[in-house]
């Protein structure tokens, strides 16, 4: 897939320094996959994503202290980061 908005994750990356590493390893395994429909997403991540009602896709990154929502476009394998936060502010905010 290809990540489409990958600044919002370095910028979170540069104010939450200790989630360097669960940002790089779901960079690394998104950038790797070839998934076809959302099933291929709850294969891989299982309970740690899920799916709005807005089609936006929200992944649980570094043990749910993390979360990422993107939009996925299956047809032209690309991955769109949308917003990139602490779980708490995930809570504040609208998908």
């Amino acid at each position: 897939m290809e990540v489409i908005g990958r600044g919002k994750l370095h910028g979170f990356v540069k104010k939450h320094a200790h989630a360097e590493s669960p940002a790089a390893a779901w960079l690394a395994e998104v950038q790797a996959a070839e998934w076809k429909s959302a099933s291929d997403i709850r294969v891989r991540f299982g309970r740690r994503v899920s799916f709005t009602a807005q089609g936006n896709t929200v992944f649980r990154l570094g043990g749910n202290k993390y979360r990422l929502a993107a939009t996925v476009a299956f047809n032209t394998q690309s991955v769109f980061i949308v917003w990139v936060g602490t779980h708490a502010e995930y809570n504040r905010q609208r998908f």
